[in-house]
């Protein structure tokens, strides 16, 4: 027999450690990102720079570029469901190249 308050633990556990890794996306990260990556921020990335960090996005999923372009349609979603993880990656990429809010 299975122990439901062992199930309600574990799920509650997982909402915690879900929690967690939104939280450990900074403000400043996130920003940079949308600056770089939404219509409405401020820096415009080269193409071949904005390819590179679109892929790094994984809203949808692992997508190349094409997928990106051809069947997202470049659906800023793709950017904004990103996991922390992600949004740190492209974060410090965009910083490596140079890019600061």
């Amino acid at each position: 027999m299975i122990n439901e308050s062992l199930i309600t633990l574990h799920y509650a556990q997982m909402a915690q450690e879900i929690e967690d890794d939104q939280a450990k996306i900074s403000t400043e990260d996130f920003d940079l990102v949308v600056d770089c990556t939404h219509y409405s921020g401020k820096t415009k990335l080269p193409r071949d720079i904005e390819n590179k960090l679109w892929a790094m996005a994984d809203g949808f999923g692992e997508c190349d570029i094409d997928y990106i372009a051809n069947t997202l349609e470049w659906d800023w979603s793709h950017i904004r469901d990103s996991s922390s993880a992600a949004v740190v990656k492209m974060a410090n990429f965009l910083r490596e190249k140079g890019f600061t809010l």
